[in-house]
């Protein structure tokens, strides 16, 4: 299955396991996991590599917000 015809990546249960083709290569075996960003709340529900990008960008844009707030 290509990750683009994927409407619904919701419709995939927590520890599903799929196999993808994406513009960055092929991913076989990737498991479907579901994070909640502890500060805001928001939910990513898709694979672990995408999972990883999430938690990266939650962690530096928190981390933006507490050094513009202290500035103000």
């Amino acid at each position: 299955m290509r990750w683009d015809e994927i409407l619904d990546i919701s419709s995939f249960e927590e520890g599903t396991v799929i196999s993808m083709i994406t513009t960055e290569g092929i991913f076989r075996h990737a498991e479907i996991v579901k994070i909640c960003c502890p500060i805001c709340a928001e939910v990513f529900i898709g694979t672990k590599k995408h999972a990883g990008a999430f938690i990266f960008g939650h962690r530096e844009y928190h981390k933006w917000e507490i050094e513009i707030s202290e500035l103000m």
